[in-house]
């Protein structure tokens, strides 16, 4: 897992990579009408790999809640919705139209999209521990997808990192999300990272 953390000098501080190699003019914002709650481990606040961190400079609709630490707080989730927990717990359900369709049918209430961004353990530890999250529907994808993150070694097979997993569940949320677009602002946070360290040049 990558360390590098935000108090290094000469860091940009939106896109929290080397002012050099800024990304910021790249990114775009894009519209999710589902509310996206993450769950960020206090861990992970300040690693410049973190891509919470980039979920959150590139929709409209997000909101952070920093678990763990010395000063933990409630978790409260988006009122007036129905949380889904986006995790492969055991009793999760495969997050596809078809269902949604159906559980529409059943209820008019929208649904909020709620995602750990941690390690499988601390995601883990959080549906078993947090009071907010007892109940809640957890949620787990049933095709497979190429990660297209590189700043870190994946500890899954197939693992996905957090923006990955947030930018596909919103494809299904949503009809209209361009979730293809979304997921090319990931490209262009590990190109900057990976040309600050000297690994490639993105750009030419």
């Amino acid at each position: 897992m990558s360390k590098r953390r935000v108090k290094v000098s000469k860091r940009c501080p939106q896109c929290w990579v080397n002012e050099n190699y800024c990304f910021c003019a790249k990114i775009k914002v894009f519209s999710n009408q589902t509310p996206l709650l993450i769950l960020r481990h206090h861990r992970e606040a300040f690693l410049t790999s973190n891509t919470a961190h980039l979920a959150n400079m590139t929709l409209d609709n997000v909101e952070i809640q920093t678990r763990g630490g010395w000063n933990p707080r409630p978790i409260i989730l988006p009122p007036g919705h129905r949380p889904l927990y986006l995790f492969p717990h055991a009793d999760a359900i495969t997050l596809t139209k078809e269902w949604l369709q159906t559980e529409k049918q059943k209820s008019p209430e929208p649904f909020a999209l709620v995602v750990p961004d941690g390690t499988w353990r601390q995601a883990r530890r959080m549906i078993n521990r947090e009071e907010a999250l007892e109940g809640i529907q957890c949620v787990q994808f049933s095709g497979v997808w190429q990660s297209r993150y590189h700043l870190r070694r994946n500890s899954r097979e197939n693992g996905l990192c957090t923006f990955e997993a947030i930018s596909h569940a919103l494809d299904i949320l949503e009809d209209n999300f361009d979730g293809v677009g979304h997921r090319e602002q990931l490209d262009t946070m590990v190109y900057a990272h990976l040309h600050a360290r000297n690994y490639i040049c993105p750009w030419g």
